[in-house]
């Protein structure tokens, strides 16, 4: 048997997914309690962030506003190599995301080149309508969300792969 359990953390309300006292969660970034704690991992991983390029940490804001990164396209977050993708590498990765119009959209987490796997906004086909989509390689299977993404406001995105089925499905 196997016994869950949620953990406290020092940020205002993070939480880690335990079993048994052994972390499940590969890398859990609350982005609250300033800027140098929100490139901390609060999975029990110890994958912290360090950025690259000129990210800006805009304190009193965010979904819940306690805080965020503001990357403008060439900026980003290196957790290192923290996702499973070998052989039985299933994942969820989730985020909240703040799309402006007219501002790059790229990538929202990504990782390894082989098997390599991606979580990104777009415009399908180019120019019309921007849509949140996801994929894994070997070989590559992606999913495209239906409905386009909408811009000026907070949402949580997610997707799950399960290699096992091939199985990969978006949640906004």
């Amino acid at each position: 048997t196997c016994q869950y359990s949620l953990e406290g953390t020092a940020t205002t309300a993070a939480t880690a997914w335990t079993v048994d006292g052994s972390p499940i969660m590969t890398l859990y970034m609350p982005m609250e309690g300033g800027e140098g704690n929100a490139l901390l991992d609060y999975s029990g991983s110890y994958n912290n962030g360090v950025t690259g390029g000129d990210p800006a940490w805009v304190s009193a804001g965010g979904y819940d506003g306690f805080g965020y990164f503001d990357l403008d396209g060439n900026d980003y977050i290196d957790a290192g190599n923290s996702m499973p993708t070998g052989a039985g590498g299933a994942y969820t990765k989730s985020a909240w995301v703040y799309w402006i119009p007219g501002i790059a959209m790229n990538n929202i987490i990504s990782g390894e080149l082989l098997p390599g796997h991606a979580f990104w906004i777009t415009s399908y086909p180019e120019g019309v309508g921007v849509y949140l989509s996801a994929g894994h390689n070997d070989p590559w299977r992606e999913v495209k969300d239906t409905q386009e993404f909408s811009p000026n406001v907070w949402t949580h995105v997610a997707v799950s792969y399960d290699p096992a089925t091939s199985t990969m499905v978006l949640y906004r």
